[in-house]
């Protein structure tokens, strides 16, 4: 009988959506906000879907309000084992979801592993001075998680002493980095080179940074032939509908007028692959996502990581991505940084860390697909065909977003489309999925006309029976006036 693995992650990698549905899906995505969630997804997806194992995905749900005591015995029952690759879940903003995982995870009587996890805060800041409320929802999670599984999988030495200070044993902390980089789309980085002239460059920016607005604009000017790969739910939602994102800071591109989106120098890949595909055609990548470095380092293409917070710093010291430390006020030339960028270090540790990733691995008990190969779902996944990358409307794009944005209508709208929608493998919760398909409309409407039907029948009941009293009344009313009027008559 195949092991059985319930995974959180948006999709499987076998599962081929086009970008409407995919952005429509949750209202985030089914890459949950950011597409660099997919690609640590993917790779746990394929690294634990050995030919004995049957993995489904989650759609997100585990974290989502609404699972019942039903759904975790569910869980309990047809699952042997639950899968929880995160990324830097130590935050104030996922505190709620910690929160409900734990409630999960407390519940549950099956292993429960966490691959890959880590916190976030301020460079120079220790992770436990950030938040009590999320070192107690923390604290919580680790030992429910600790009560599952052999130990717990971090993405680095910032988190393993994090938790070592919140009073964790370090014997059951190992440091794995990120799955996405033991991909088996990963190619070694080729060693930097004197650029040409009109060498092609691909930026990646936190759009919640100011300062990435003045890393765009100056090498935008320098280097006509840069790519902005953006990797936001909003900019899904620009790029396909023209929806502007008034949160950004003023230089991110945020409204189809701004000229990296009328220039069409802008993009976003849904599926790794078609992100590895694109970046293969450029010289060199920079900018301050670390995901979308490791997409330049798994194209082939070398890259330099901008590190702005403990997670991304965390990872790159790690992996020994090359990085340098976000200073706000310094000017970062792309011809600068590809210059001084050396990747010796990370293909002389690449390989170690794939085997401390394996090591972990096994310690919880997970066949692997380093050890037990899968080559016919490799070969089904090769034969695919993924939606290529998402670019702006065209030089016209102004007018078509706003015509397609009066279409669109908000994401509300959006994840209630009939045709096309995602349907996860194991879905959880009694909260209103993030998709309605006409045919479960229908039942519902079908149920609410049969149930009035009996409704009508029994009120119609009702009104005979009352019928039938009052004609008895008018009877006897008629009876005794009938007989009053004859004794007045005599």
């Amino acid at each position: 009988m195949a092991v059985r693995i319930v995974m959180r992650a948006g999709k499987a990698p076998h599962t081929v959506l086009p970008p409407e549905a995919t952005g429509a899906f949750g209202r985030v995505g089914t890459f949950a906000t950011n597409t660099g969630n997919q690609l640590f997804a993917n790779a746990v997806y394929r690294h634990l879907n050995t030919p004995d194992t049957q993995i489904l995905t989650d759609g997100m749900s585990l974290q989502q309000p609404g699972v019942t005591p039903a759904d975790v015995e569910r869980l309990n029952a047809e699952a042997h084992a639950v899968a929880l690759p995160l990324a830097n879940a130590f935050r104030p903003d996922f505190l709620e979801h910690l929160n409900r995982l734990a409630d999960l995870v407390e519940q549950l009587t099956i292993p429960v592993t966490v691959i890959g996890v880590g916190g976030q805060a301020p460079l120079g800041v220790s992770l436990k001075d950030v938040n009590d409320e999320v070192n107690q929802a923390t604290t919580r999670f680790v030992r429910a998680i600790l009560d599952h599984s052999a130990s717990i999988g971090v993405r680095g030495a910032l988190t393993a002493q994090y938790l070592v200070d919140l009073g964790f044993p370090a014997d059951q902390i190992d440091q794995i980095g990120c799955p996405s980089l033991y991909d088996y789309d990963a190619r070694p980085a080729k060693a930097p080179v004197a650029p040409a002239a009109q060498a092609s460059f691909a930026v990646t920016l936190t759009p919640t940074i100011a300062a990435d607005a003045r890393l765009l604009a100056q090498n935008r000017e320098r280097y006509p032939d840069l790519l902005y790969i953006a990797q936001d739910y909003k900019d899904l939602r620009l790029l396909l509908w023209g929806e502007p994102v008034p949160s950004y800071p003023e230089g991110i591109p945020a409204t189809p007028d701004h000229p990296v989106y009328q220039a069409g120098q802008m993009a976003m890949c849904l599926d790794p692959r078609t992100w590895y595909e694109l970046l293969a055609q450029r010289d060199f990548g920079f900018g301050t996502r670390f995901h979308g470095i490791v997409a330049a380092l798994n194209a082939g293409i070398p890259a330099m990581l901008l590190a702005h917070d403990s997670r991304t710093l965390e990872l790159a010291e790690y992996h020994s991505i090359p990085y340098l430390p976000l200073d706000p006020a310094q000017d970062y030339d792309a011809l600068a940084l590809w210059e001084q960028t050396d990747m010796a270090p990370f293909h002389a540790n690449l390989e170690a860390g794939r085997q401390a990733y394996i090591a972990f691995l096994e310690r919880n008990g997970f066949a692997h697909t380093f050890a037990e190969p899968n080559p016919e779902y490799e070969e089904m996944l090769a034969g695919l065909e993924y939606p290529p990358p998402v670019f702006p409307l065209g030089t016209t794009a102004q007018t078509f977003a706003e015509r397609l944005h009066w279409l669109w209508q908000g994401p509300g709208p959006d994840a209630r489309r009939a045709a096309r929608w995602h349907q996860p493998e194991f879905r959880v919760g009694t909260g209103e999925p993030p998709y309605r398909p006409v045919e479960a409309a229908i039942d519902r409407l079908t149920r609410l006309v049969e149930k009035q039907a009996e409704t009508i029948k029994e009120q119609r009941k009702t009104i005979a029976a009352l019928e039938h009293r009052v004609t008895n009344h008018h009877n006897l009313l008629t009876f005794r006036w009938l007989r009053l009027l004859r004794r007045k008559t005599k």
